[in-house]
């Protein structure tokens, strides 16, 4: 199945829940490479599920300079997140991401591993390329509206002191290989000119994603047609944030995606199943503190 890590789960053959992050991370490494070396993903779909399985990789989660050390709303990535009215491709995934300044929408394209940045010469831009950048200059439009930069914040339920920074959207493409680009100077020093005058644009090939080890504990999530975020994936490194229990109340469905997680052992879930019935069980507005998972 799309997403399994081959041997992960009898990694904890003493029931203890213990995770081994580092051990997680080098499985998690090592199927992501051998699938871009396939033609797995050829189909954007599965890229798609192997990432709402595994969203550590998802790039943005601290930010566009991944090191903002603020945690991202609602401490999960959205998956197929909507831009409401926008007729052109949605993108594949979101980051909330903030700092003490800003808020910012980390828009995710994936593409697949078998397209190109350039044509066969390596001197203009590929039409796979072009379509992806002229997505992502439909979701600069969308954010530039101030009515809709005004509503986002309230389609998203973002809470009200992140709502008030400034909003900062930037917009990520995962496209093709490095393999492109190896021992090639000319079409090096193409790539790097690509979004030299875009701040807020970032093309990164499929061997650039690796697990971001400050979003290991987060989730997968997505909104339900009536504007609820709800809980689509609950990884194998998943922690509830200690402290934010409005992260925690404001997503629908935990419980539902730590049970049928295809990635926790059950001592896990067990575990994570009582620290959430431990949050819901307090007032709002009282801070809470659960144990984090152990790990080795």
């Amino acid at each position: 199945m799309i997403g399994d890590l081959p041997g992960w789960l009898d990694s904890d053959t003493s029931g203890s829940g213990v995770i081994n992050k580092e051990a997680y991370v080098e499985a998690l490494s090592e199927e992501w490479s051998r699938l871009i070396a396939s033609d797995v993903f050829y189909i954007e779909k599965n890229a798609q599920k192997f990432l709402e399985r595994h969203p550590s990789l998802v790039p943005g989660a601290s930010g566009p300079t991944m090191r903002t050390g603020w945690i991202p709303w609602p401490a999960a990535v959205f998956t197929q997140p909507i831009l409401p009215g926008l007729s052109e491709r949605q993108p594949d995934f979101m980051w909330i991401a903030t700092d003490s300044a800003y808020l910012m929408p980390i828009c995710v394209e994936i593409e697949r591993p078998d397209k190109k940045w350039f044509n066969a010469n390596g001197n203009v831009q590929h039409s796979d390329l072009t379509t992806a950048r002229s997505q992502v200059a439909a979701w600069r439009g969308w954010f530039a509206d101030p009515h809709n930069a005004a509503s986002f914040t309230r389609i998203y339920q973002v809470p009200r002191d992140m709502a008030e920074r400034v909003l900062r959207p930037y917009f990520i493409i995962i496209h093709g290989r490095r393999s492109e680009f190896d021992g090639n100077p000319r079409t090096q020093r193409l790539r790097a000119t690509l979004t030299a005058p875009l701040s807020d644009e970032i093309l990164m090939t499929f061997d650039a994603l690796k697990p971001d080890v400050n979003a290991l504990p987060f989730g997968t999530v997505g909104l339900t047609r009536d504007g609820a975020i709800h809980a689509i994936s609950a990884p194998a490194t998943f922690s509830f944030p200690s402290g934010y229990s409005n992260y925690v109340m404001g997503v629908q469905g935990w419980e539902k995606a730590i049970s049928e997680s295809l990635d926790l052992s059950e001592s896990a879930k067990r575990e994570l199943i009582d620290s959430l019935e431990s949050i819901q069980s307090r007032p709002p507005g009282i801070r809470f503190s659960v144990a984090r998972r152990r790990s080795t």
